[in-house]
């Protein structure tokens, strides 16, 4: 009897430290992507729809679905460019994209994060500090909060959509710009 309870108990740590390890590498991917995603963002300033050349750095850690709505948003910006009568401005993304602020971030912050199934929610502070003001003035610096969605596909964590302000998806933006915005390209 003492042999049976010995084996289970044995067995039962041994499933709750493997439980406990892949809790922790599961922690551990979603912080990698995390961190890849804002290093990317913090070093490429204000960009607003990357580049071919961005987008394929981007895949590193953004899910397949989400690159691809950049790519058909890329180029239903350039559809209502080249719809654009010369002299008016089309209607296009400018300032950054990926946070909620024209000029981009200089720094961040990783706040909270709640799983939902295989989604990710991570709450982000951001910052931006214009060097133009001396330290003190009250322009000088400004912070906001974002959220970070994290998708799970069974092998690893992918970025999967910016929550601007918490409340205003980036991946409905986009689609909103395809299917809506750029009907109205020459009328700005």
């Amino acid at each position: 009897m003492r042999t049976c309870l010995l084996i289970l108990l044995t067995a039962l740590g041994s499933l709750t430290a493997h439980a406990a390890t892949k809790q922790a590498e599961t922690i551990s991917e979603r912080e990698s992507t995390t961190q890849a995603f804002y290093g990317w963002v913090l070093s490429h300033g204000g960009t607003s729809l990357p580049s071919p050349t961005e987008r394929r750095q981007l895949a590193a850690f953004m899910d397949v679905a989400f690159v691809n709505l950049l790519k058909e948003t890329a180029a239903a910006e350039q559809r209502c460019v080249a719809a654009t009568p010369i002299g008016n401005k089309g209607n296009i993304f400018e300032g950054s994209l990926f946070v909620d602020n024209f000029e981009g971030a200089t720094e961040v912050a990783y706040g909270a994060t709640r799983q939902k199934g295989r989604n990710a929610y991570v709450d982000v502070v951001l910052m931006y500090t214009e060097q133009r003001f001396p330290k003190g003035h009250k322009y000088r610096s400004f912070s906001w909060q974002d959220r970070l969605k994290l998708s799970f596909d069974g092998h690893r964590w992918w970025v999967s959509d910016v929550i601007k302000g918490k409340t205003r998806s980036l991946s409905d933006e986009l689609k909103k710009y395809i299917v809506e915005d750029s009907k109205h390209c020459g009328d700005r």
